[in-house]
């Protein structure tokens, strides 16, 4: 009865069971075996059969199980590795738009440095330009519309002719650096 040393004592059990005996729950395996020889119901070669299709189901059960365990071990895996991935692409992404953030706070800080220095240019050229045009102590510009040699009549005498100039130029509040470019 060597063909029942390859049976483990789980399919030493079912065999019992199949031939109708009980075993207590603390048995060992020679006990089961025992128990397998003493059955009314031993056949020899049908125990054979009956032990290996038995041991054929378990080795199968343990393969169905190991590789539905693999599958489920390459699933998680898979998973882990689309997490892993979708996690990249976010991180890519953000560091993306950190970028453009970056690129266009510096694009706008660069345009108002080019419009400071532009304002700095005008307010340098505006600060020249009445120095040029305008005498010292002087802000505001004139402009007169009417020539002064027009409402000043003219009288044939020079010396009251000047008076009466000078008398308008003041009220018309034109400088004295100008009489000489505004009179007849």
């Amino acid at each position: 009865m060597a063909f029942l040393a390859k049976g483990k004592k789980a399919d030493l059990v079912n065999v019992c069971e199949e031939l109708g005996e009980n075993v207590p729950p603390n048995s060992r395996v020679p006990d089961i075996k025992h128990i397998i020889l003493e059955s009314k119901n031993f056949n020899e070669e049908a125990v054979r059969i009956m032990l290996d299709r038995i041991i054929g189901e378990r080795l199968e059960e343990a393969e169905a199980e190991r590789q539905q365990l693999e599958h489920e071990a390459e699933r998680q895996r898979l998973e882990r590795e689309a997490e892993q991935q979708r996690r990249e692409a976010e991180q890519q992404r953000l560091e993306r738009e950190a970028e453009q953030r970056r690129l266009e706070r510096e694009a706008e800080a660069e345009q108002r440095q080019i419009e400071l220095q532009r304002l700095e240019i005008r307010r340098l050229e505006l600060q020249a330009a009445p120095a040029a045009t305008t005498p010292p102590g002087r802000t505001e510009e004139v402009h007169h519309k009417i020539p002064l040699a027009q409402i000043t009549p003219k009288f044939d005498e020079k010396s009251l002719f000047l008076v009466n100039f000078e008398r308008r130029a003041e009220m018309a509040k034109v400088p004295r650096e100008e009489w000489t470019s505004k009179g007849p």
